[in-house]
């Protein structure tokens, strides 16, 4: 397996970022479509999850910077050109939010689970620290150490010594991305859609189970009282 450059995508700042267990995509936002679920398992993959760490890996024109703690990878994709202390202060505050959320239970979340309540949150930190004046505003203690940091080229990895041409393409014919993420929020937010599309119905079916209920309940009522005075007018008799 080998690592080629990734190529012919236009975006600046993050373009990608995800949390995963291991290998394990817990969650993920791109701001671009591309062929994520081909690049990112394999970059995933090198990473040793047992291992608390960070690091940058480049190719061609993008870098892979990650953070790892408890077996918890944080991971996003920028331009070369991105300020990698603002991409390591993303990951950081990324990785402080979902162990404060999800920590406690990472173990029990299958893959792309979090995707439908963790991706607005990834969105939404990707916005806010791709902004060129975020620094400037926040002040610049915030940046980070980047000599403690290590940068690897990801083609010293190849294990064949033949490069693999990787692509993240950004083209509006290509719906691979979208399709791949409706499939996977599909799951998680049936019931929710068919409760939202269909309130009205299931609150028609809900108010005539209770009124069958209560129809039940009063007719055997009715039988407990009527046996009780049959019994009554036998004694009398």
């Amino acid at each position: 397996m080998s690592y080629g450059a990734l190529t012919s995508i236009q975006s600046l700042g993050i373009i990608y970022s995800c949390v995963s267990r291991g290998n394990t995509i817990l969650a993920f936002y791109a701001i671009c479509q591309g062929n994520y679920t081909d690049v990112v398992p394999k970059v995933l993959a090198m990473i040793p999850s047992n291992e608390n760490g960070q690091m940058t890996y480049t190719t061609g024109d993008y870098m892979f910077h990650y953070v790892c703690q408890d077996g918890v990878i944080i991971l996003c994709i920028t331009d070369d050109d991105f300020e990698r202390s603002k991409a390591f202060m993303f990951l950081d505050e990324i990785k402080t939010k979902f162990l404060t959320e999800y920590g406690d239970t990472l173990y029990q979340y299958a893959p792309y689970s979090l995707n439908s309540t963790f991706r607005e949150e990834l969105e939404r930190q990707m916005t806010i620290f791709s902004d060129d004046s975020y620094l400037s505003i926040n002040g610049s203690e915030r940046r980070v150490r980047l000599e403690t940091i290590r940068v690897r080229n990801l083609d010293m990895y190849s294990e064949s010594g033949e490069l693999e041409q990787l692509e993240l393409v950004e083209s509006n014919e290509n719906s691979s991305l979208r399709s791949f993420e409706v499939h996977v929020d599909m799951g998680t937010t049936k019931c929710k859609d068919f409760i939202k599309k269909h309130n009205k119905m299931v609150f028609v079916i809900i108010l005539l189970l209770l009124i069958l209920v209560l129809i039940v309940l009063a007719i055997i009522a009715i039988a407990v009282v009527d046996e009780d005075r049959k019994t009554r007018s036998l004694l009398e008799t």
